[in-house]
Formats: C-alpha cells, structure tokens, sequence
C-alpha cells in the first residue's frame, strides 16, 4: 500500500468522524446541506473496497442509511446514519489490511486539497505529490475545496482530526 492510500485513508475516516459529529450535534440542516453531505457520505463509501465479507456490507449500511436521511432528513433517519458510520469506522480502524478500493489513489491525486485536509505532514521521505502543471489550477481546485468544506461540515472542519478521531471511538 502506498502513502498516499494511507493518507486517503485517513481523510475517508476523518470525514466519516465529522459526519458523526455533525450529526451527533442535532444542528439543523438545510435541504441542500444536508444533501450534500449524505452525497459525501455515498462517495466515500464507494471508495470502500469491494469483496471483504464485513466491510462492504457496513459501507452498503452507510449508503443506504445515508439516502434516507438525504431523502426525508426525519430523526430516526438520522439515527440509523449514526449506528451505520459508527459501524464503518469501527472497522475500518481495527480491519487489519487495505480496506479500500485500488483505485483511491488515483482518486486521492485528483482531490489532494480533501486528502491533505486538517492532516499534519511530517518532512522526510514518504509523501511525494506530483507538481500541478498549471499552479493556478491547484488554487482553484483548492478554493473549492475550502468551499465545498464549509458548506458541508462549517465550524467541524476547524476540528483537528485527532480530537475528531477521539470521538468516533
């Protein structure tokens, strides 16, 4: 497994740990947040590597609950999205190999602002990311980013992740 799978797997679990965060605070979401938040979810599901007997089905747990809370936005929904990321993170901390598909870091190259998110790089060898060809591409597709961040998860995402982590297990 590379770095850069590692790194992303780690962004998947830190957004899965704000997603519960969110949730958990009982804050009230528009339609469009909370739309787009349960899309994040989705994806993020869809990275999940498929063919392993118990963390597809919790990745498939997350899915579904994630689209009825997307749906109806009610509070048992809500609920049974909580149980369903719980499950997820559950096992992707103790799960003993790669857990997510082949095809994440190439998915992790092309969304490095989300990957490199709130993660504190260390210097030294390991981490080597590709030099964009056109700079100012990289800083629009990083001020997305940082759009994109705030509208899904607000004043979570100023959470560091180790506190976020913390409090999903």
């Amino acid at each position: 497994m590379t770095t850069l799978h590692l790194y992303a797997e780690a962004a998947i679990r830190r957004d899965l740990a704000r997603a519960r965060a969110l949730l958990i605070s009982r804050v009230r979401m528009s339609t469009e947040r909370r739309r787009a938040v349960t899309e994040h979810l989705t994806w993020l599901s869809d990275l999940v590597r498929p063919g392993t007997d118990q963390i597809s089905p919790a990745a498939a747990k997350v899915r579904q609950a994630a689209a009825a809370f997307g749906q109806t936005g009610l509070g048992h929904e809500r609920e049974v999205l909580i149980e369903a990321i719980d499950g997820l993170v559950e096992l992707a901390v103790t799960w003993p190999a790669r857990w997510t598909g082949e095809d994440v870091p190439r998915v992790a190259c092309g969304n490095l602002p989300w990957v490199l998110d709130g993660i504190p790089l260390r210097g030294g060898p390991g981490l080597v990311l590709p030099s964009p060809p056109d700079p100012e591409v990289a800083r629009t597709r990083a001020a997305l980013y940082r759009r994109k961040r705030a509208q899904l998860w607000g004043p979570v995402a100023l959470t560091p992740s180790r506190i976020l982590e913390a409090a999903a297990g």
